[in-house]
């Protein structure tokens, strides 16, 4: 999977999880800051990725994660699937 299909499969996730509009996403797209998600949505959003991926993000990473855009969280995905 290359990054482009990570990067729209984070997009969906974010619509499923916080009924957000694609046309609203981009890779550049911060998760906390540009989205106003709270710690409930960033859990949720944990989740939903963990189970689009079938991966386990460990729960030491939320933090790196909630100061990302939406293409860090990919770049991030793709090396923990590689692991």
């Amino acid at each position: 999977m290359d990054k482009s299909e990570v990067i729209e499969k984070i997009k969906e996730a974010l619509h499923d999880s916080m009924n957000l509009p694609d046309a609203e996403l981009s890779s550049s797209t911060k998760l906390v800051e540009d989205l106003n998600a709270d710690s409930v949505d960033f859990a949720t959003l944990l989740m939903e990725l963990e189970e689009v991926f079938n991966c386990k993000i460990p729960d030491s990473a939320g933090a790196e994660i909630s100061d990302a855009t939406i293409g860090q969280v990919a770049d991030y995905i793709i090396k923990l699937k590689q692991a």
